[in-house]
């Protein structure tokens, strides 16, 4: 009898092994459910992959031809001696990063888009404080459009609407991913409007200020950092009192970022504190100061009129 019941016990035993798992415990529901939404989150990952793959082959981007545009004899210091516009009749002189004064770009990307560096092309944050205004008044109040989705708006003119907007920002997310962020500045540096027939910085330093905009001063840059916002109604050459207001709106902008990025390099050039003790007093990251201290490094430098 003993060992008829210690092989039905045997038995029970394999037989509860070969069965499925019971449904009604929770840790097998949980674990189910677990790798379901994985599997599921999986596909879903691979749908929008292949649908942005479609959408970039069949939508390419509209660069720019780099062999088409303005022609420009220079002199041998550099200064231009004669301009050809292109067929359109546009005006555009050919400019890299490192061919603009560090005050311009710090200018250019305090005012516009602080997050430049770090964002894929949108920012989240300003995309939803502009879509909370336009349902507040009804209309749109702020574009939330980082430097990135003015390019794109650049190469792509469409209406201001809420579908131009989603196109505008899907065409700032294909930038981001074939262009580097430096290929994204120059593309903006190149071909910002400044009013009449005039593109780029580089075009427009020569045009308003008669001078490279290697040579801006903290005035000059802030002028031809705020003209691409409404090149018409603020040109310095036939509305110098706008122009002057806004002027004087991006200085006040620079002016509390400089003070923010000196302070700064006072802690860390002469307090002796390290990054990581700047960092835990501000709450900070530690790459974020670091970021921030080679902007104020750049900063003096410009300011010492020493190379960068």
């Amino acid at each position: 009898m003993g060992d008829l019941r210690a092989g039905r016990r045997v038995v029970d035993h394999d037989l509860r092994d070969a069965l499925p798992p019971d449904e009604s415990c929770p840790a097998s529901r949980r674990g189910q459910g677990d790798g379901f939404r994985l599997r599921r989150g999986a596909i879903l990952c691979g749908i929008l992959l292949l649908v942005a793959f479609v959408l970039d082959r069949a939508f390419p981007l509209p660069l720019p031809d780099a062999n088409h545009g303005s022609t420009v004899v220079l002199a041998r210091d550099g200064s231009p001696l004669r301009a050809f516009a292109d067929a359109q009749g546009i005006w555009s002189y050919p400019v890299s990063v490192d061919e603009v004064s560090p005050l311009y770009l710090q200018a250019l990307i305090g005012y516009e888009d602080r997050w430049f560096w770090q964002h894929p092309g949108i920012n989240p944050v300003a995309s939803m404080r502009a879509l909370g205004q336009m349902i507040a008044s009804g209309r749109i109040v702020s574009g939330g459009s980082t430097l990135t989705m003015q390019v794109a708006r650049i190469l792509e003119p469409h209406p201001r609407s809420i579908g131009g907007k989603v196109r505008q920002s899907l065409r700032a997310l294909q930038l981001e991913a074939h262009l580097s962020k430096r290929e994204i500045l120059e593309l903006y540096l190149a071909h910002a409007p400044f009013g009449g027939t005039l593109q780029g910085v580089e075009a427009a330093s020569w045009a308003y200020l008669g001078h490279s905009a290697r040579q801006l001063s903290h005035a000059e840059a802030a002028l031809l950092v705020v003209l691409p916002q409404a090149p018409s109604r603020l040109r310095p050459d036939r509305n110098a009192s706008d122009a002057r207001v806004a002027r004087d709106k991006v200085l006040q902008r620079m002016a509390t970022l400089d003070r923010g990025l000196y302070e700064l390099l006072e802690m860390v050039a002469f307090a002796g504190l390290t990054i990581a003790e700047v960092a835990e007093q501000r709450g900070l990251s530690s790459r974020s100061i670091n970021r921030d201290l080679i902007k104020a490094r750049t900063l003096l430098r410009a300011l010492l009129g020493e190379p960068g």
